[in-house]
C-alpha cells in the first residue's frame, strides 16, 4: 500500500512492516478512516466557511463497521482495519458476525487511547499475533483535524453497534452517513473527541438499505434517548470511564431505514 508521503508526519519500521505516523489534516483523517475500514467505503471531505462535513458511503456495513471499523482496545491502544479481520479480534464480535471479504495486505490502523503509541507497543502487538509484515497507520490523539475526519466517518459504526448490542439482526446491504462539525470549536476544544461525538449525537444522518423498518431503528436516534439534552462529555463525567457508558449515549441524530440501493 502506497502511502503519498505529505500526507506522513514520520515514518518507522519493525519488521518487515513500516509505521506511519498521519500528520494532523483532513485528508490524513479520511485516509485512516478509509482504511479502517478495509477501503470498502467511499468517503470525502468538504470544508467550507470553517465547517467541515464527511460523507461516507459503505458497502457491506455490518462487518466494515463490527469487523474493521470499531476499536479493539488491547496494549493501551486501539487497534481497527484488516487486522481485525485477519485475527478475528475480539471474539465477541466474529462469533456474531460473517463475512466473504479477504484483505491481500495486512492493514494495522492504530489509535491512542490514554498513553502515546510507542514503537515497542506496536512491535508487542505485532510479535504476539506473528506478524511480520504489515502496513501501519496511526493516529494520535492530539491530531484533532484528522480525529475529526476518522469520528465523523463512524456515524454509520454508531448505529450498527447500537443494533448489533440489542441482537438485531436486520439485513443492511448499504448505507450512507453525513456528518458535520466546527473547525474552530475543534480547535478549541480541550478534548475534541467529546465535541465530535455531540457532532455524531445531534448532526449526524444515516441511512441503511434492506429490509429494515423505520420504526425500529428510532431508538437508536439521540432524540427517542434518555440523554438528549445532556452533552457527551457530560455524561462520560458520570460515568467514569468510557467503558461504563451508557449504551444510549452512542446515537445519532437520524436514523433511516430505506429499500433503495446506495451505491452505484
Amino acid at each position: 500500500m502506497k502511502i503519498n508521503p505529505k500526507l506522513i508526519k514520520h515514518q518507522e519500521s519493525i519488521y518487515e512492516s513500516c509505521i506511519c505516523f498521519l500528520k494532523n489534516t483532513i485528508e490524513a483523517g479520511v485516509l485512516f478512516a478509509s482504511h479502517s475500514l478495509g477501503n470498502l467505503a467511499d468517503i470525502s471531505a468538504t470544508e467550507k466557511l470553517n465547517k467541515i462535513r464527511i460523507d461516507v458511503k459503505l458497502k457491506n456495513p455490518v462487518f466494515a463497521c463490527l469487523g474493521l471499523q470499531m476499536a479493539w482496545e488491547t496494549k493501551g491502544m486501539l487497534v481497527s482495519g484488516p487486522v481485525r479481520a485477519m485475527l478475528k479480534k475480539p471474539k465477541s464480535i466474529f462469533a456474531k458476525i460473517s463475512t466473504k471479504e479477504t484483505f491481500d495486505e495486512c492493514v494495522i490502523c492504530i489509535e491512542e487511547a490514554d498513553v502515546p503509541v510507542s514503537k515497542e507497543a506496536i512491535c508487542e502487538l505485532m510479535s504476539e499475533y506473528s506478524i511480520k509484515n504489515a502496513q501501519v497507520l496511526v493516529l494520535e490523539k492530539e491530531s484533532k483535524i484528522a480525529q475529526t475526519a476518522n469520528i465523523l466517518s463512524r456515524a454509520i459504526e454508531t448505529a450498527i453497534f447500537r443494533m448489533h448490542f440489542d441482537n438485531l439482526n436486520c439485513p443492511v446491504d448499504e448505507a450512507k452517513s453525513s456528518c458535520t462539525a466546527d473547525l474552530n470549536k475543534i480547535e478549541n476544544c480541550d478534548d475534541a473527541s467529546f465535541y465530535l461525538n455531540d457532532c455524531l449525537r445531534y448532526n449526524a444522518e444515516v441511512v441503511l438499505s434492506g429490509k429494515i423498518k423505520d420504526n425500529i431503528l428510532q431508538k437508536y436516534t439521540t432524540q427517542n434517548s434518555g440523554f438528549k439534552s445532556q452533552s457527551f462529555g457530560e455524561i462520560y463525567k458520570k460515568a467514569g470511564s468510557m467503558n461504563n457508558m451508557p449504551l444510549e449515549a452512542f446515537s445519532v441524530k437520524s436514523l433511516i431505514g430505506s429499500p433503495e440501493p446506495i451505491l452505484y
